[in-house]
């Protein structure tokens, strides 16, 4: 990959020549940035649980670590059902879609790495009874699968529950870990044997074998549960990166086995949390185990084994927790304890029809990291508030870029929270930097100006990685590039992006043949990700 160059979108000149005209001639811009607006979408229902509309500012307020805050937007949003189109340009590919209007949608994401086979197959059979039954057709659904492999989308944003109850019926349940005996121990107390007394020097021996032999399945299940922590988080932060482009609140419902909380992971969940927040997701959290005795599973066993740990009940309670701990930290909620999956599913598409978003500008003088506490109240009797319970402000060195640029690689589909409009342009000769010929084919790539990315930007500062890669039909990677860019513009040079946005110039040097190109923008101060996928073939 030869050198790249970036320079205001619509203009020929080098950075150094941004914004030419004089400084007093141009207006002073205050871009905020993305990350001291705070933007909290809140769902307001009566004793019947449907929405109360007609409320004002007034009667609104919201408390940051209990301190009351000022807002600065407010709006009665009612999304739509309209169709997502991508935006289309001759010899142009975009991750963008036409309209930036908020649409009601809600992602029915069965996760295969939490659930077990049988929970499944039976919860298959809910969602085609809620698809044939009670779908609203005001509402866009998409249908995706979280196993060890990431996301995998059945079916992306339709209103017609035919043809998802024919995508849900091609799909094969998996096998995973979940259906794996339990690595509970169950080895029974020792008793003096009849023929032979206690030799003390002899239980000593067998109680160091049963501590190694205990000690294995223990780590092997923590193996296990990282895994499974890894996958489960990273496939929501890729959904939420694929539909972060989609204006308006949108629902996430989590069909799912759980998995027990840990504190110690919290670090992992509050990332999680803040990539799913920015992207306006609330998490529905439906366990498909239905009605459970988690009782009936441990008193045989404790029977058996007097040291018997941890027991079934408190594994259970734990993941009712991560149920109830994504719920409140999105301003969805979680339903558990139920044969009713279809009033779960009913109650996370209204919720995403019509909704107050409230917004406040941040303290910026506090920066300290952390989580914030959120409390919305609404001084009218007789209604349920339900919005997120806060925020988490990352330290600069928590951002993942690296990694988030891996999980965009491997994505199924572009990440849409920048964004981006690509397109080739002609090739300029062959060079043979490792005695194969290759042909460089040069790119284009657009950053849309600053407003339409809701303030991508921190204040006058810009840090930009952009990264791609090549892949031939056999998914072997034949080309990579990665570039970093950080600057501070001056104010007429703010006024051209806030207009224009940014052109990135690249090229890819390949053999004749087809590829799969991949090119990713991560924005390094906020974390937001835009990714295009496009074909190309070298001759």
């Amino acid at each position: 990959m030869q050198t790249a160059v970036l320079l205001a979108f619509g203009g020929s000149a080098p950075p150094s020549a941004l914004g030419q005209a004089p400084v007093n001639t141009a207006p002073q811009v205050s871009i905020s940035s993305h990350s001291d607006l705070v933007l909290v979408p809140t769902v307001i229902t009566d004793r019947s649980t449907h929405f109360v509309g007609g409320l004002s500012a007034s009667e609104f307020v919201v408390r940051e670590n209990g301190k009351p805050r000022k807002l600065s937007i407010f709006e009665e949003v009612t999304s739509s059902a309209e169709p997502l189109r991508r935006s289309v340009s001759p010899d142009t590919y975009t991750n963008s879609f036409d309209k930036p209007v908020p649409r009601r949608l809600v992602v029915i994401a069965i996760d295969t790495v939490n659930t077990s086979f049988l929970d499944q197959s039976w919860g298959r059979r809910q969602l085609v009874s809620f698809l044939n039954e009670h779908v609203d057709n005001r509402a866009l659904f998409v249908l995706l699968t979280m196993n060890v492999s990431g996301v995998k989308i059945i079916h992306d944003a339709t209103s017609d529950p035919s043809i998802l109850v024919a995508a849900l019926q091609k799909i094969h349940g998996a096998r995973l870990s979940v259906d794996e005996p339990k690595l509970t121990q169950i080895t029974p107390s020792p008793s003096p044997s009849p023929v032979t007394q206690p030799d003390p020097k002899t239980d000593t021996e067998v109680a160091e074998i049963r501590k190694v032999a205990n000690s294995a399945p223990e780590k092997m299940s923590d193996q296990m549960r990282l895994n499974s922590l890894k996958v489960t988080l990273d496939s929501m932060e890729a959904i939420a990166r694929i539909y972060a482009g989609v204006p308006g609140r949108k629902a996430l419902v989590w069909v799912t086995g759980s998995f027990p909380y840990n504190p110690f992971d919290q670090p992992h969940y509050e990332h999680t949390w803040k990539v799913l927040n920015e992207a306006n997701f609330a998490i529905y959290g439906v366990d498909l185990r239905g009605l459970v005795n988690p009782a009936a599973f441990s008193a045989d066993i404790a029977r058996f084994n007097e040291g018997w740990v941890p027991s079934e009940s408190s594994l259970h309670t734990d993941t009712l927790s991560t149920l109830n701990l994504f719920a409140a930290a999105t301003g969805g909620e979680a339903y558990y304890n139920t044969n009713d999956v279809t009033r779960s599913l009913q109650r996370a598409t209204s919720d995403s029809g019509s909704y107050y978003l409230l917004g406040y500008y941040r303290d910026t003088k506090d920066s300290t990291p952390g989580w914030r506490d959120l409390k919305v109240s609404v001084r009218r009797v007789g209604v349920h508030v339900r919005a997120r319970g806060g925020y988490f402000v990352m330290r600069p060195a928590a951002a993942r870029p690296i990694d988030d640029v891996q999980t965009a690689f491997q994505a199924p589909v572009e990440f849409t929270g920048i964004p981006l409009a690509f397109r080739w342009i002609q090739a300029q000769g062959e060079v043979a930097p490792d005695g194969t010929r290759k042909r460089l084919t040069a790119f284009e790539l657009a950053l849309m100006p600053i407003a339409s990315a809701a303030g991508a930007y921190n204040g006058n500062h810009v840090n930009l990685l952009f990264a791609g890669i090549a892949r031939d039909n056999d998914g072997n990677i034949k080309a990579r590039f990665s570039q970093s860019v950080e600057t501070d513009l001056s104010p007429t040079e703010m006024q051209t992006v806030g207009e224009h946005g940014f052109v990135y110039k690249g090229q890819f040097a390949l053999p004749a043949g087809e590829y799969t190109a991949r090119i990713v923008v991560h924005d390094n101060t906020t974390g937001r990700m835009g990714s295009v996928i496009v074909p190309l073939v070298v001759h």
